[in-house]
């Protein structure tokens, strides 16, 4: 067990200690992009490399200099999408900070169309920095209905499912680590965007790491496996930004609560409709994301981390 040192009526200025700077505070210095030289298929993931290292103002947005005609960008994931026809095009991408729209970055990739086929895979597990932006806004309607599995992850995380939440303060809905037993307490957090008010409880189930649980969320009630927690106000915390799988802030927010937890399923409807239906996928050429069967799309990697595959255990 460590050991806390409290000093009191100190100033550290005058010891020469200066001052404390947070990783909040730390701006934005250069963006690098992460991508080959070229690229022959349909699908391809750009990252984007900040400095310094230790900066929170780590988000991006994504677009396209030139070469248009050859290729789409998604803004906020940098998913390159080339388009049919794209015959040893060169096309220019550039990424912008959103925290300094002075600093940017931009690459020059020669792309090829060529058609990749999508694999659905049994489960897709995070390192805990890697999430999925999906194209989805939930509204009053929506219900979600899941399944994951528990993975083994430190006390410094706090791992949520899944949330559209530009902001912590504006809710979430997640896990609650609890260290007794080694184990996870599953809670419930939201909050009404127009209210000041945040409503939370604890499910009192205790799960182990290792465990496969169904998820089901509407705007009344949020389920656990057998356990169900009452909303009792419209708890479906709506905003305007994209669900995510995996983390209950967007990238750029400074977030690094971000769940570890393996996805099975994940789907959902709208007055007993379904609308999007999600499930782990590996693309020909190896990346991983999920695929929404509905909307026929793929869905990669939207953060600084990285998937792994998890195969079926009874294979």
């Amino acid at each position: 067990m460590g050991k806390a040192f409290i000093l009191k009526n100190m100033n550290f200025q005058q010891v020469g200690l200066g001052q404390v700077t947070v990783a909040g505070n730390i701006p934005i210095e250069a963006l690098a992009i992460v991508a080959p030289a070229s690229f022959a298929g349909e699908f391809l993931q750009l990252t984007a490399r900040v400095y310094p290292l230790n900066t929170a103002q780590r988000g991006v947005s994504w677009s396209i200099v030139s070469g248009s005609a050859y290729a789409s960008i998604n803004a906020t994931t940098g998913l390159l999408t080339v388009l049919d026809g794209a015959d040893s095009d060169d096309v220019v991408v550039r990424a912008t900070s959103t925290a300094d729209a002075t600093i940017l970055a931009e690459k020059t990739i020669t792309v090829s169309y060529g058609e990749q086929s999508v694999e659905i895979i049994y489960g897709l597990q995070t390192d805990g920095l890697a999430g999925i932006m999906t194209d989805y806004v939930p509204n009053q309607y929506t219900e979600v209905r899941a399944k994951f599995i528990l993975d083994s992850w430190n006390d410094q995380t706090l791992p949520t499912v899944y949330g559209n939440f530009n902001d912590a303060s504006e809710g979430w809905f997640g896990f609650f680590w609890s260290k007794y037993g080694n184990k996870w307490s599953i809670s419930v957090a939201t909050n009404v965007l127009d209210a000041d008010t945040k409503y939370t409880q604890d499910t009192g189930s205790v799960r182990n790491f290792g465990d496969t649980f169904d998820i089901e969320h509407t705007s009344s009630s949020f389920t656990v496996g057998y356990q169900t927690v009452s909303l009792t106000t419209t708890e479906t915390a709506l905003s305007d930004n994209p669900l995510c799988i995996f983390a209950h802030r967007l990238p750029g927010t400074g977030a690094t609560s971000i769940c570890g937890l393996t996805l099975l399923e994940f789907d959902i409807y709208e007055q007993n409709v379904l609308v999007a239906s999600y499930r782990p996928a590996k693309l020909s050429n190896g990346i991983l994301g999920v695929y929404d069967s509905i909307a026929d799309k793929f869905f990669g990697n939207a953060y600084s981390g990285s998937f792994a595959e998890v195969s079926d255990p009874n294979d």
